[in-house]
C-alpha cells in the first residue's frame, strides 16, 4: 500500500517539478524608422533573452516582414543574445508589414516563435510628374514628353531608372537621369486622326515603380473626299440620298462640316445645305424632272472640293384612260411627247386606224374624241403606244353645223400640224397655196409704188423727107432720135404748167405717149435717088 502511495506522487509530482526548470525566452526588438521607401536601409537592434537573461549560446534568428499580399525573408544569427542589422528589403508591394522572429538552435530545432513584434510601412511607388510640350499636333509632328520621377515617400527624384514608353502600339525606351525625363517621338504622317493615349512605366535600381496615362490630340488633315450614292440613275419622283466622307491622312472618315449644292441638267441650282460629313441630305425629283446631267458639288471647311453627277434618263410615256367616248392623254415622261398617237378600232363589220399628231410637252393633256372618227357602232380599242386596249360603244350626237365647224378646224389643225390633228398632205399642200396667195394679194395692194403696166401697140418708125432751103443735101434723122426729142419737149412744157405736182413729189412713175397733131405730122418724103454732093 505505502509502495502504491510512492508511485502516484513520482509520477505527478516529478513532472511538475521539471517543468518549472523549462526555460523561457523573450525578445527585445527596435527599428529606426517606421516606414520606409523599398532600397532604403532600416536599422534593426534587439536582444535575445532566455529566463529573462541574454542568452549566452549561438541562436539562429528569421526575421519575417509580412503583409496580406507579400512576404520578405532576413537570416540572421545571433551572439551572446544581441543582433543589430540593416536589412535592404526589395520587391515589396507598397503597404504595412508586421515584424515577426522565430528562433532555432544549431540543431535546427525550434526555440521559440514571437509574432507581430514591429509593424514597419514600406512604400514602393514612384510619382511619374510628366507633360507633353505640346498636347493637339499635326500628323507627322514631333511630340516631346517632359518631366520628372519622384520616390512617393519623400517625393525626392529618382537618380537612376529606366522608361517605358508605349504610343500606338510602338514601345520607346529611354532613361531617367537625377529623375528628369525629355524624351522625343517623331509621329507618323499617317497616324490616325482623334485622340491618342500615351502610358508611360518607370522603374528605379531598387524595384520601386511607377506609371501614368497621357492624352494627346491628332488634329485631321483632310485627304480626300467622296460622293456617295445608292446609284447613278434615278427616274422622276424619286429620291436621291446625298452623303459625302471626308478621309484624313489615315484614309479613315472625319466628321467635318460639309456644303452640298445640287443642280439640275439646265444648270440650275435645286439643292444648297450644310451638313456634317456623318449625316446626308435628300433630294425628291420632282415629277417632270428634266433629263440629263444633274451635277453635285461637295466642299469642305476647308476648301475641299468634289464634284458628281446623277443621270435623269429621257422617259417617253403616256397615260390613257377612256372617257366616255374620248381617250384622256397625258403625257407623263419627261420629255415632250412628239410620236403619233395611234390607236386600231376594229370589230366583225369595220376597222379603222386612227393615227393623231400629240406633240405634248410633260403634263399636258389631249383629249381625242373617237365620235368624230368613227362610224356609230362598237369598237375595241388596241393603243400601239402603250399597249392598252378599250371597249367603247360609239354614236355621235352632233348636229350639220358642228359637223361642219369641226371639219374646218381639222382641216387647219392638219395644215399647221396642230397636237390632236391627223396627218393629212392634201390639206397641208392646199392651205400652204391659200396662204400665199393671200400673202401676195395683200402685199400688192398695199405697196403703192407698184403699178401694173398697159400693154401697147408700139407705133412703126416713120421716114421724113426734109428739104433744106439753100442746101444740097437732106439730113436723115432715126425714130428714135424724134421720138426722145419729143419726150423732151412734153416734159418741159409739164415742168412750167405745173401739171401733176403731186405725183412727182410721191416719185409715181408714168408713161409719156407721143402724141403727133395731124397739122404738125411731117410728111413722107420720098427720093428717086439719092442726093450727092458734087465734088
Amino acid at each position: 500500500m505505502k509502495r502504491a502511495a510512492l508511485l502516484l506522487v513520482l509520477l505527478f509530482v516529478l513532472p511538475i517539478a521539471f517543468a518549472e526548470e523549462e526555460d523561457h525566452y523573450s525578445i527585445e526588438l527596435s527599428l529606426d524608422k517606421n516606414s520606409i521607401q523599398i532600397g532604403d536601409p532600416v536599422f534593426i537592434d534587439g536582444r535575445v533573452l532566455m529566463n529573462s537573461q541574454p542568452i549566452d549560446e549561438q541562436v539562429n534568428a528569421i526575421f519575417y516582414f509580412r503583409s496580406d499580399n507579400d512576404e520578405n525573408q532576413v537570416y540572421l544569427s545571433v551572439f551572446d543574445g544581441e543582433f543589430e542589422f540593416s536589412p535592404q528589403l526589395r520587391n515589396l508591394d507598397s503597404g504595412t508589414y508586421l515584424v515577426s522572429v522565430q528562433l532555432f538552435d544549431l540543431s535546427g530545432e525550434e526555440l521559440a516563435f514571437f509574432e507581430d513584434v514591429k509593424q514597419l510601412y514600406v512604400d514602393s511607388r514612384l510619382v511619374l510628374d510628366l507633360s507633353l510640350d505640346k498636347d493637339q499636333l499635326m500628323p507627322g509632328e514631333n511630340l516631346q514628353l517632359l518631366g520628372v520621377v519622384q520616390r512617393n515617400l519623400d517625393k525626392r527624384n529618382v537618380p537612376s531608372g529606366v522608361v517605358t514608353i508605349l504610343v500606338d502600339g510602338e514601345e520607346y525606351f529611354t532613361e531617367i537621369s537625377n529623375g528628369n525625363l525629355d524624351f522625343e517621338i517623331d509621329l507618323s504622317k499617317d497616324i490616325k486622326s482623334d485622340y491618342h493615349n500615351i502610358h508611360v512605366e518607370a522603374e528605379d535600381s531598387h524595384g520601386n515603380s511607377g506609371e501614368t496615362n497621357l492624352e494627346y490630340y491628332i488634329i485631321p488633315e483632310e485627304k480626300s473626299l467622296e460622293i456617295e450614292l445608292d446609284k447613278k440613275t434615278y427616274n422622276p419622283g424619286e429620291s436621291v440620298m446625298i452623303q459625302a466622307s471626308v478621309y484624313d491622312q489615315a484614309s479613315e472618315k472625319i466628321s467635318t462640316e460639309l456644303n452640298i449644292r445640287f443642280y439640275n441638267s439646265n444648270g440650275d441650282k435645286v439643292l444648297d445645305e450644310i451638313i456634317m460629313s456623318t449625316s446626308s441630305v435628300s433630294y425628291t425629283f420632282e415629277e417632270y424632272a428634266k433629263s440629263g446631267e444633274w451635277v453635285i458639288k461637295v466642299e469642305t471647311s476647308s476648301g475641299l472640293e468634289k464634284e458628281g453627277s446623277i443621270e435623269v434618263p429621257k422617259l417617253e410615256m403616256l397615260e390613257i384612260e377612256l372617257v366616255g367616248q374620248s381617250l384622256n392623254v397625258i403625257n407623263t415622261g419627261n420629255v415632250e411627247y412628239k410620236s403619233n398617237l395611234v390607236v386600231n378600232a376594229y370589230n366583225d363589220v369595220h376597222q379603222k386606224t386612227v393615227s393623231v399628231r400629240t406633240k405634248l410637252k410633260p403634263g399636258e393633256e389631249l383629249l381625242v374624241d373617237l365620235y368624230k372618227e368613227l362610224k356609230d357602232m362598237a369598237y375595241t380599242l388596241e393603243v400601239e403606244n402603250t399597249g392598252q386596249t378599250f371597249e367603247v360603244e360609239i354614236s355621235d350626237e352632233r348636229g350639220v353645223g358642228e359637223k361642219i365647224g369641226d371639219f374646218f378646224t381639222s382641216f387647219t389643225g392638219q395644215a399647221v400640224r396642230l397636237s390632236g390633228s391627223k396627218e393629212g398632205g392634201f390639206a397641208t399642200y392646199t392651205f400652204g397655196l391659200i396662204i400665199l396667195v393671200l400673202i401676195l394679194l395683200v402685199f400688192i395692194f398695199r405697196n403703192p409704188k407698184i403699178t401694173v403696166p398697159s400693154v401697147r401697140r408700139k407705133p412703126k418708125g416713120q421716114r421724113f423727107k426734109t428739104k433744106a432751103n439753100g442746101s444740097s443735101g437732106v439730113k436723115k434723122t432715126s425714130e428714135k432720135d424724134d421720138i426722145e426729142d419729143f419726150k423732151t419737149r412734153i416734159l418741159k412744157d409739164i415742168e412750167k404748167s405745173n401739171v401733176r405736182e403731186e405725183e412727182k413729189k410721191d416719185d409715181v412713175a408714168f408713161n409719156v405717149k407721143p402724141f403727133f397733131d395731124q397739122q404738125d405730122k411731117p410728111k413722107r418724103v420720098e427720093f428717086d435717088k439719092p442726093l450727092r454732093k458734087d465734088k
